[in-house]
């Protein structure tokens, strides 16, 4: 079994303006990032998270309003990429 390994910035975990389930929804999108696949959708965060619709749409409205998400294309959802640091 293939194990991945997501980096978590700090300073995402330290974002106090972000519930616990929006950084989780985050940390799922870096994961699907590995794959090969279409970009992942509501309906299968929701499966993933074990979270309910309305806290994934807004989770991921959060996300995109702190700058950690980019769906501008409304079929698409995808973790921005981040420049790594030390902070």
């Amino acid at each position: 079994m293939k194990t991945t390994v997501v980096r978590v910035p700090g300073r995402l975990l330290r974002d106090r303006h972000l519930a616990e389930s929006a950084k989780l929804l985050w940390m799922i999108l870096q994961l699907d990032a590995f794959g090969d696949h279409a970009p992942i959708s509501t309906r299968l965060l929701q499966a993933r998270s074990g979270l309910a619709w309305y806290t994934v749409m807004r989770g991921l409205a959060r996300l995109e309003s702190a700058g950690w998400l980019d769906s501008s294309d409304s079929k698409q959802i995808k973790a921005n990429p981040l420049p790594w640091s030390s902070t």
